[in-house]
């Protein structure tokens, strides 16, 4: 039995789509992202308390009345890197862990709460503390914080530096009376938004003497 068949030339349609892709210069590729960026995308849009917190502490850096160096803003990254779970929250960061780390350029498994800064004499380490210390305390709700210094001296100065950064920064944001209910020689604390939210700092004298372990001696018998 005889058969009819029906061809079509689609040639003319394959050469329009050859010259429609040579002229957009490549074939459109969809984007393939990663597990972790598939879920920093789908978490975006929520808001988090804690974004707002960080942008307000680094604000507040700024508005301390001294222009940072280089090296104490490297210095207040890090400091921030290692309270992230206090100003997000325990219940918001573990939920948005990824997310809220990626923002901040840290991978997932190498995110160290612990910070070692060792530098020489005179570099500014007391200044940036004291600067970090007053913006976390003007910022972050329900915070407690406690420095110890080299002795008695140093730990009052710490926290008569903590005291007048945080009035700079309250002058700068335009308050027209200081929320400091509490300021002695270890203790300042610091009225947050409700009456609940006591921000604490306390600054402790210590020593940097290092004692020698004796080793036990053999009894004579």
């Amino acid at each position: 039995m005889d058969k009819n068949y029906l061809l079509i030339d689609y040639s003319s349609l394959v050469t329009e789509i050859r010259d429609d892709v040579l002229a957009e210069g490549s074939l459109p590729h969809a984007r393939i992202l990663p597990r972790l960026e598939l879920f920093v995308e789908s978490t975006r849009s929520e808001t988090l308390r804690g974004d707002a917190v960080v942008a307000r502490l680094f604000a507040s850096f700024e508005m301390c009345g001294l222009r940072r160096t280089s090296t104490q803003r490297y210095f207040h990254k890090k400091f921030t890197e290692g309270i992230l779970p206090w100003i997000y929250g325990k219940k918001e960061f573990g939920k948005f862990k990824e997310r809220i780390l990626h923002e901040h350029g840290i991978h997932p498994d190498k995110y160290n709460q612990y910070t070692l800064i060792s530098t020489p004499r005179r570099w500014g380490k007391t200044t940036s503390v004291a600067i970090f210390v007053a913006g976390a305390l003007f910022s972050v709700p329900d915070l407690w914080i406690s420095v110890y210094s080299t002795g008695k001296r140093a730990s009052k100065a710490l926290s008569d530096q903590v005291n007048k950064y945080i009035l700079k920064i309250e002058e700068a944001a335009s308050y027209k009376k200081s929320r400091i209910i509490v300021k002695n020689t270890e203790e300042l604390f610091y009225q947050g938004a409700t009456a609940s939210d006591v921000r604490r700092l306390y600054s402790y004298p210590a020593t940097v003497q290092v004692r020698t372990p004796v080793e036990p001696q053999p009894k004579k018998i």
